[in-house]
Order: C-alpha cells, then structure tokens, then sequence
C-alpha cells in the first residue's frame, strides 16, 4: 500500500524506479483527513485487514501523528530523533 499526499500515477512512478506497483494507492484527495489515522481504517478496511496488521513507514510529522493515533499499533523508531533536529 503506497500513501502519497498528492495524486499521481503510482503505478507508473514506481514502475520507472524498478519498484513493484502497490496493491494499493490512497492519496490526500482519498483521505481529507491529514494525520488523523483515517488513512490506517481506509486502507486496512480495502485491504480487509485489522489496522494493527498494517506497518507504517514514513518522513514527516503528518506521517508520526497518523501513526500514533488510535487506530494503529505504534512503534517508533527515529521519529523522535527526527523531529527534535528539524525543528527550530
């Protein structure tokens, strides 16, 4: 499953980069609700999976917040650290 905050042709973009395309592509135009977990309960309810079966991989503090709402199993591993040398 590929989460991106802008619609784009995954397919395409990962198929140039050598990657497999993902099962699934959700986008911010899929999901309004930046950072609030709705994205783990759309994409494990089209995936017909518990939200605590998905693992969350991401770079940004929207990516930290969506993965430490409710609807996921949290484990943190840099953001912490990530976020503490970004921020002025």
């Amino acid at each position: 499953m590929l989460l991106t905050s802008d619609p784009l042709d995954a397919e395409a973009a990962l198929t140039t980069a050598g990657l497999p395309a993902p099962v699934l592509h959700l986008s911010g135009n899929d999901i309004p609700a930046r950072g609030s977990g709705a994205c783990l309960r759309t994409a494990a309810d089209r995936l017909n999976l518990r939200t605590n079966r998905i693992v969350m991989v991401g770079t940004s503090e929207w990516d930290w917040r969506t993965a430490s709402t409710p609807a996921s199993s949290m484990s943190t591993l840099a953001w912490p650290t990530m976020f503490a040398t970004t921020r002025a």
